[in-house]
């Protein structure tokens, strides 16, 4: 249920619901707020838009409590959909456009001062339909502390996933451990000068035996890893650099992006038969 707020002084708000499909229809079709108006208004009947929206509603949209929690849900709902197909979850990270004069990888390895300054995505996938169980929009922070938010909100919700993977990025004894007790096998790759020694963590002693053991079938594991550098990707090359300038309104705005990506994932998974549309 949407929670109440108060209208303030003015005109009413418009509603929450017809300014949220307006923000996944302007961020489908990546034009302006005064653009989308004209969209909303060509295919209000189809997607069952009641008002006449301006461009200052949607322009205000990711600012509007009501608004959010129905992205928040409509993220939810999109990323449950996937819980029986997936099994194997791949977790990395990725800078985010917010300027078309700079990007991320123009400045990591150069100036890490400035790597630190930018906004970094960081997924959780599925890697048998690519769809988005989990992520965070951060700025300064480092990879290997997401990894454990990422899979708990992932398994708490796909609770068939029994594998993850993840680069060195991510390689931790904690990570290991925090794995092994939701029930999931870490395929973390490796870095120089580590050991055995597991310092409480029996789990990252089992994942490098492992992979020492059985070298080929464990590298097999962990490339699966692959599948989220394909959505981040896909996800950089769909859509332009992030348009909101408050800070928290830019999580919403990726949040819709999100959406949009695992509609058309969930669409394509239903037409490969690898999701039943009957079970959600």
């Amino acid at each position: 249920m949407i929670p109440a707020t108060r209208n303030g002084v003015g005109r009413p708000r418009k509603e929450a619901g017809d300014v949220a499909k307006a923000l996944l229809l302007m961020e489908y079709l990546q034009v302006s707020e005064r653009a989308a108006t004209d969209w909303a208004w060509i295919f209000k009947e189809k997607l069952g838009i009641t008002a006449e929206l301006s461009s200052r509603s949607i322009g205000r949209g990711f600012e509007n409590e009501e608004v959010r929690f129905i992205l928040l849900k409509v993220f939810e709902w999109t990323g449950n959909a996937f819980s029986e197909a997936e099994k194997t979850v791949a977790i990395d990270a990725t800078g985010v456009t917010e300027s078309i004069k700079q990007n991320y990888e123009s400045v990591k390895h150069d100036d890490v001062g400035k790597a630190q300054s930018f906004l970094k995505l960081s997924l959780s996938v599925g890697t048998a339909c690519h769809g988005v169980g989990a992520f965070a929009l951060t700025r300064g922070v480092g990879d290997s502390p997401l990894f454990e938010p990422l899979l708990d909100e992932t398994t708490s919700n796909w609770h068939s996933v029994n594998v993850a993977c993840a680069d060195a990025g991510y390689l931790s004894r904690h990570n290991c451990q925090v794995a092994a007790e939701t029930g999931v096998i870490p395929y973390i790759f490796p870095k120089t000068g580590i050991t055995l020694k597991q310092r409480g963590s029996p789990a990252w002693k089992a994942m490098l035996s492992s992979m020492v053991q059985a070298t080929q079938a464990w590298l097999r594991a962990y490339h699966l890893r692959s599948d989220v550098e394909t959505v981040n990707s896909c996800l950089s090359r769909r859509f332009r650099k992030l348009s909101c300038r408050k800070e928290n309104n830019k999580h919403y705005e990726e949040t819709a992006r999100i959406i949009l990506h695992n509609l058309r994932q969930l669409n394509t998974a239903i037409h490969e038969g690898k999701i039943n549309h009957k079970t959600f």
